[in-house]
C-alpha cells in the first residue's frame, strides 16, 4: 500500500488523489511510486509524506514506515539574480560566503538544536550557444540548504532563504538568509556549433601588430592569472591547443603555439600567419589582435 500527502501547512495532512481533477495535469505517480510534478508553480510548496507497509519477515507483522520530504519551488524572478561564474568563481564564493556561514551555524548550535549548511548540486543542463562562436556554455546550480538535527527521528531540511526556516529556527535563517542559489557555467562543445563570430562582439583589449617575417613573438592574455579556462582562437574559428614544448625542437615547424601558461608564441612567421588572435578568459572575449605579416621581399626591394 502507498499513501502519498500533500500539505503547505505542517501539522495537516491531506490524502494525495493523483486522479483528482487539481492534480491530475500536474501530478502523477509512476509504478515505481516515484511522485513527479510537472510545471511547478510556488503552491506546490510543502510538505510531502510517503506512508508504506510491509510485512516483517520474522513474524508477519505489519510494519509501517513513513518519509517526509519538505520542498520549497523557487520563483522565476529570484534566478536572475543569482551569483554566477565559472568553477573559479564558485570556488571564491563557497570560501568567502558558504564556509563562514557554516562555521557560524556550527559555533552558535544549541545542545537540543544543532544546524549544519550543506550544498547540493542540480545536473548540468544541455549545452547552449552564446552570443560569439565560442561562448558555448552549460550551466547548473548549487542549492545551499540547512539541515536542523533535532533528533534521530526529526532532521527537517529547509533552503537557506526558506520562509519555513524564518518561523521555525529564526536564529538559524538570520545567518544564511543571504545565501542564495549559485549559478556556475562552463564552456562545452557538443550540439553546438554556431556559425560565425558575431561582428559586434566587445572586447576589452584590441592591438594592432605589424610583424617582419621569419621574426618571433610573444603575447600574454591579461586577466588570465586565476582563470579556470584560457582560449586563444585563430580567425575566430580555431581552438590553438596548449603545447608544452612551445619553444622546444621542432616548435619552429608549428610558426604558432600555445604553453601550458596560456602564453601564445609566433615562431618564424610567414605571411600565412597573419590573422586575428582571439584570447577568451572563462568564456569572456577579453583581447583581439590584428597580426600583419610584412613579407621579405618588400624589405629587399625597399628604396630600389
Amino acid at each position: 500500500m502507498l499513501e502519498l500527502n500533500h500539505t503547505n501547512v505542517h501539522p495537516v495532512f491531506v490524502p494525495f488523489k493523483p486522479k483528482s481533477k487539481k492534480f491530475k495535469k500536474r501530478m502523477e505517480i509512476f509504478d515505481n511510486n516515484t511522485l513527479v510534478i510537472n510545471k511547478v508553480k510556488t503552491k506546490h510548496s510543502g510538505l510531502y509524506s510517503c506512508n508504506t507497509t510491509r510485512l516483517n519477515d520474522t513474524d508477519n507483522s505489519t510494519i509501517s514506515i513513513s518519509y517526509n520530504y519538505l520542498t520549497q519551488v523557487i520563483e522565476k524572478d529570484v534566478i536572475s539574480e543569482l551569483p554566477s561564474g565559472s568553477l573559479t568563481d564558485w570556488r571564491k564564493y563557497r570560501e568567502n560566503v558558504l564556509e563562514p556561514a557554516a562555521l557560524k551555524l556550527d559555533d552558535e548550535s544549541l545542545e537540543d538544536q544543532i544546524a549544519g549548511l550543506n550544498v547540493t548540486w542540480s545536473p548540468w543542463s544541455s549545452c547552449l550557444c552564446g552570443s560569439f562562436k565560442f561562448d558555448t556554455r552549460r550551466f547548473r546550480y548549487a542549492y545551499p540548504y540547512v539541515i536542523v538535527n533535532e533528533s534521530d527521528q526529526l532532521a527537517p531540511i529547509f533552503p537557506t532563504q526558506s520562509e519555513w526556516l524564518m518561523d521555525f529556527y529564526p536564529y538559524f535563517a538570520s545567518i544564511v538568509m543571504n545565501l542564495t542559489i549559485f549559478y556556475e557555467y562552463e564552456r562545452c562543445v557538443e550540439d553546438c556549433v554556431p556559425d560565425a563570430l558575431e561582428e559586434d562582439v566587445d572586447y576589452k583589449y584590441e592591438q594592432s601588430v605589424y610583424l617582419p617575417e621569419g621574426s618571433d613573438t610573444k603575447f600574454l592574455c591579461p586577466e588570465s592569472e586565476n582563470a579556470s579556462e584560457v582560449l586563444w582562437v585563430i580567425n575566430e574559428e580555431t581552438v590553438l591547443s596548449k603545447s608544452p614544448n612551445a619553444l622546444g625542437t621542432g616548435a619552429s615547424e608549428n610558426h604558432v603555439a600555445v604553453d601550458m601558461r596560456d602564453e601564445l608564441f609566433l615562431t618564424a612567421v610567414r605571411p600565412s600567419e597573419a590573422g586575428i588572435f582571439s584570447c577568451i578568459v572563462d568564456m569572456m572575449p577579453i583581447k583581439k589582435i590584428t597580426v600583419t605579416i610584412i613579407p621579405k621581399s618588400i624589405f629587399l626591394t625597399k628604396g630600389a
